[in-house]
């Protein structure tokens, strides 16, 4: 059974449409053009990733009609979530291989690459620290004072050392930004011990720099400080599709036994995707919510004894419910491959069963077949029929998935996800646990 469900993956054809609203997809902002127009504008939240080569602008958010900007077309733009940007040619140093030399030192093979692009800028003064990301979604830190303009970088080599009176030979990280940073920063002695501790991280970056920046001229270093309004980020996307999915389902409750195992090939669903992203946390991590709807058929099977005598109950069942999760979820910034993981809790509101049960008696060995029973009853109150399966389940959730960037607009991804809960699709008098296995594929624009 769990290799089935891996070869589905295989076999399943889905597809998915998200239609995001153009309110969430622009933010509020501004370009700088040739000719010193500055422009209030909307521009595309494509991310960080999409707006070092392009920006994407309209007039207004409900625009159909978008202007792409390249950066040598622009001196930069400033939106409220990212900061500014600028548009320089320069170059970046991109790490091919580690070459191993026989006895000598491994060393790193770096090519440098010319290319103009948009620049983030992260701290503005008498030194300005700039970040810009590769094609191949490596971050890239510069400093510029005055006429100088320096990439920040580690190197690394395979080099020997003497260790307990052997040779041990290993990976070494050579912190090259610790001396650029020394050179730029050494008519500030006071921050030498500060350099000394400063990693290559963005959060690092800024605090030594605003150290400088301060120490050199303190009254322009708040006006020069860049406030970024990072506010949380919402996407919002409506969604239909088909999944593949396994169940399993498990209870005792008295003299009962209850057990259900089955493959489902074809499971209907839809709903409404609410995702929340906190830049000031990361870009990476996001809140995930919303509501969604699946038709769940599955068969069922499960045993009692009554009066010593064993009944065997066998089913198809057919169910409707909605499904509310709270997930939180952590994207990886790959080129064009963007692989993700999510965890997080659920609610099912069970509305909808149709149950039908064939009852098979075992007596002297017979398998004899009494009938067939619903799993509701008449209100006497109302007079409508309810279902006596339980109306509501919680349980967590997890599971990974691949987005693969076709273009601007266009996603596909597939996704494996697990759900265990208690109190799907049972009987009131049992204490169930349920157990899901599901393997989604599909688009997204």
């Amino acid at each position: 059974m769990k290799y089935k469900i891996f070869i589905s993956a295989i076999l399943l054809i889905f597809m998915e449409i998200s239609f995001l609203h153009a309110q969430d997809k622009y933010l509020k902002g501004y370009i700088v053009k040739k000719n010193n127009d500055t422009i209030n504008c909307y521009i595309k939240k494509a991310s960080v990733l999409d707006m070092e080569s392009a920006v994407t602008v309209k007039n207004k958010a409900d625009d159909t009609k978008f202007t792409v900007y390249k950066p040598n077309q622009l001196y930069g733009f400033q939106t409220e979530n990212f900061g500014y940007f600028t548009s320089k040619s320069f170059r970046y140093r991109r790490v091919n291989d580690i070459m191993k030399t026989g006895n000598l030192a491994d060393k790193e093979v770096a090519v440098y690459h010319e290319i103009t692009a948009f620049l983030q800028i992260l701290v503005k003064g008498q030194v300005t620290l700039y970040s810009f990301i590769d094609p191949k979604q490596k971050k890239h830190f510069y400093l510029e004072k005055d006429t100088v303009f320096k990439e920040l970088y580690v190197k690394k080599k395979f080099a020997s050392k003497i260790e307990q009176n052997r040779t041990v030979t290993g990976l070494v990280v050579q912190k090259n930004y610790i001396g650029i940073l020394l050179t730029l920063f050494n008519d500030c002695p006071k921050i030498k011990n500060n350099i000394a501790n400063t990693d290559l991280t963005e959060n690092s970056l800024i605090k030594i720099t605003n150290l400088y920046n301060k120490c050199k001229n303190p009254e322009k270093y708040n006006a020069n400080k860049i406030h970024k309004t990072k506010k949380v980020l919402i996407e919002k996307s409506v969604f239909a599709g088909i999944i593949s999915n396994q169940i399993k389902i498990t209870g005792v409750g008295h003299d009962w036994a209850f057990r259900s195992q089955h493959e489902i090939p074809l499971n209907y669903t839809g709903g409404i995707n609410i995702n929340f992203i906190f830049p000031e946390l990361s870009y990476n991590f996001s809140l995930n919510t919303g509501v969604s709807y699946y038709f769940t058929p599955y068969k069922l099977q499960y045993d009692t004894i009554i009066n010593s005598v064993n009944y065997h109950y066998e089913g198809d069942i057919s169910t409707h419910y909605l499904k509310f999760p709270i997930l939180i979820k952590y994207s990886f910034n790959k080129y064009k491959i963007n692989p993700y993981f999510f965890v997080g809790t659920f609610l099912n509101k069970i509305f909808g069963c149709k149950n039908i049960l064939t009852i098979h008696k075992f007596n002297d060995f017979k398998d004899v077949t009494e009938g067939k029973m619903f799993f509701s009853y008449i209100d006497g109150t109302t007079g409508k029929e309810k279902s006596t399966l339980r109306s509501f389940e919680n349980g967590y959730s997890l599971g990974f998935g691949l987005k693969y960037k076709i273009s601007d607009k266009l996603l596909m991804y597939s996704e494996f996800k697990y759900d265990k809960g208690t109190g799907f699709s049972s009987l009131s008098t049992f204490g169930t646990k349920s157990e899901f296995m599901s393997i989604v594929a599909g688009i997204e624009f």
